[in-house]
Protein backbone atom coordinates (compact mmCIF):
# COMPACT_ATOMS: atom_id res chain seq x y z
CA UNK A 1 0.00 0.00 0.00
CA UNK A 2 1.09 3.53 -0.69
CA UNK A 3 1.89 5.77 2.23
CA UNK A 4 -0.86 8.07 1.01
CA UNK A 5 -3.40 5.23 1.09
CA UNK A 6 -2.34 4.33 4.63
CA UNK A 7 -2.68 7.99 5.63
CA UNK A 8 -6.19 8.07 4.18
CA UNK A 9 -7.20 4.88 5.98
CA UNK A 10 -5.73 6.08 9.26
CA UNK A 11 -7.53 9.42 9.03
CA UNK A 12 -10.87 7.76 8.16
CA UNK A 13 -10.61 5.31 11.08
CA UNK A 14 -9.67 8.15 13.43
CA UNK A 15 -12.63 10.26 12.30
CA UNK A 16 -15.01 7.31 12.61
CA UNK A 17 -13.73 6.64 16.13
CA UNK A 18 -14.30 10.27 17.16
CA UNK A 19 -17.86 10.15 15.81
CA UNK A 20 -18.70 6.83 17.47
CA UNK A 21 -17.30 7.83 20.87
CA UNK A 22 -18.89 11.30 20.75
CA UNK A 23 -22.19 9.78 19.66
CA UNK A 24 -22.15 7.31 22.52
CA UNK A 25 -21.46 10.10 25.00
CA UNK A 26 -24.16 12.33 23.51
CA UNK A 27 -26.79 9.60 23.48
CA UNK A 28 -26.03 8.52 27.04
CA UNK A 29 -26.17 12.11 28.29
CA UNK A 30 -28.74 12.40 31.09
CA UNK A 31 -30.35 15.43 29.41
CA UNK A 32 -30.92 13.55 26.16
CA UNK A 33 -31.91 10.24 27.77
CA UNK A 34 -35.55 11.30 28.13
CA UNK A 35 -35.77 11.84 24.36
CA UNK A 36 -34.19 8.51 23.47
CA UNK A 37 -36.98 6.19 24.65
CA UNK A 38 -39.09 5.33 21.59
CA UNK A 39 -41.52 3.22 23.62
CA UNK A 40 -42.91 6.34 25.27
CA UNK A 41 -46.46 6.97 24.06
CA UNK A 42 -46.25 10.72 24.63
CA UNK A 43 -46.27 12.08 21.07
CA UNK A 44 -44.40 15.30 21.98
CA UNK A 45 -41.60 13.26 23.52
CA UNK A 46 -41.50 10.98 20.48
CA UNK A 47 -41.29 13.88 18.01
CA UNK A 48 -38.62 15.55 20.11
CA UNK A 49 -36.65 12.28 20.11
CA UNK A 50 -36.83 12.08 16.32
CA UNK A 51 -35.77 15.71 15.95
CA UNK A 52 -32.91 15.48 18.48
CA UNK A 53 -31.51 12.26 17.01
CA UNK A 54 -31.81 13.73 13.49
CA UNK A 55 -29.98 16.91 14.44
CA UNK A 56 -27.22 15.11 16.33
CA UNK A 57 -26.68 12.69 13.45
CA UNK A 58 -26.70 15.57 10.97
CA UNK A 59 -23.99 17.35 12.93
CA UNK A 60 -21.89 14.18 12.96
CA UNK A 61 -22.46 13.87 9.22
CA UNK A 62 -21.23 17.43 8.70
CA UNK A 63 -18.17 16.65 10.82
CA UNK A 64 -17.57 13.58 8.65
CA UNK A 65 -17.78 15.77 5.54
CA UNK A 66 -15.38 18.36 6.90
CA UNK A 67 -12.83 15.76 7.94
CA UNK A 68 -12.98 13.99 4.57
CA UNK A 69 -10.19 13.74 2.04
CA UNK A 70 -10.44 14.72 -1.62
CA UNK A 71 -9.06 11.93 -3.80
CA UNK A 72 -9.13 12.29 -7.60
CA UNK A 73 -11.96 14.83 -7.41
CA UNK A 74 -14.20 12.83 -5.06
CA UNK A 75 -14.65 13.50 -1.35
CA UNK A 76 -13.95 10.40 0.74
CA UNK A 77 -15.51 10.73 4.16
CA UNK A 78 -17.32 8.91 6.94
CA UNK A 79 -20.37 11.16 6.58
CA UNK A 80 -22.78 8.20 6.66
CA UNK A 81 -22.04 7.28 10.28
CA UNK A 82 -24.21 10.16 11.58
CA UNK A 83 -27.36 9.19 9.63
CA UNK A 84 -26.77 5.52 10.47
CA UNK A 85 -26.64 6.33 14.18
CA UNK A 86 -29.75 8.51 13.90
CA UNK A 87 -31.64 5.82 12.05
CA UNK A 88 -30.79 3.17 14.65
CA UNK A 89 -31.67 5.39 17.61
CA UNK A 90 -34.54 7.50 16.29
CA UNK A 91 -36.10 5.48 13.49
CA UNK A 92 -36.46 6.19 9.78
CA UNK A 93 -37.66 9.78 10.20
CA UNK A 94 -34.61 10.70 12.31
CA UNK A 95 -32.36 8.96 9.79
CA UNK A 96 -33.97 10.95 6.97
CA UNK A 97 -33.57 14.26 8.82
CA UNK A 98 -29.94 13.46 9.52
CA UNK A 99 -29.36 12.32 5.94
CA UNK A 100 -30.86 15.51 4.57
CA UNK A 101 -28.66 17.67 6.79
CA UNK A 102 -25.43 15.80 6.01
CA UNK A 103 -26.36 15.37 2.34
CA UNK A 104 -27.25 19.04 1.89
CA UNK A 105 -23.90 20.00 3.39
CA UNK A 106 -22.19 17.60 0.99
CA UNK A 107 -24.11 19.16 -1.90
CA UNK A 108 -22.91 22.63 -0.85
CA UNK A 109 -19.30 21.39 -0.82
CA UNK A 110 -19.74 20.19 -4.41
CA UNK A 111 -17.65 17.74 -6.36
CA UNK A 112 -18.25 15.00 -8.87
CA UNK A 113 -20.19 12.74 -6.50
CA UNK A 114 -22.23 15.35 -4.61
CA UNK A 115 -25.65 14.52 -6.08
CA UNK A 116 -25.23 10.80 -5.57
CA UNK A 117 -24.03 11.35 -2.01
CA UNK A 118 -27.18 13.17 -0.89
CA UNK A 119 -29.35 10.30 -2.12
CA UNK A 120 -27.09 7.66 -0.57
CA UNK A 121 -26.86 9.50 2.77
CA UNK A 122 -30.64 9.83 3.04
CA UNK A 123 -31.19 6.21 2.07
CA UNK A 124 -28.73 4.86 4.60
CA UNK A 125 -30.40 6.84 7.38
CA UNK A 126 -33.88 5.57 6.44
CA UNK A 127 -32.74 1.97 5.93
CA UNK A 128 -30.94 1.88 9.26
CA UNK A 129 -34.09 3.24 10.87
CA UNK A 130 -36.15 0.43 9.40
Amino acid sequence: MDASIMDIITKMIGTAAVIVVSGALAVNNHRLRKYRDLSDHDSDNRYMNILMMGLIGGLFGIYGNLSGITYHGALMSVRDIGPMMSGFLGGPAAGLISGLIAGAHRLIIGGISAKACIIATCLIGVLCGL
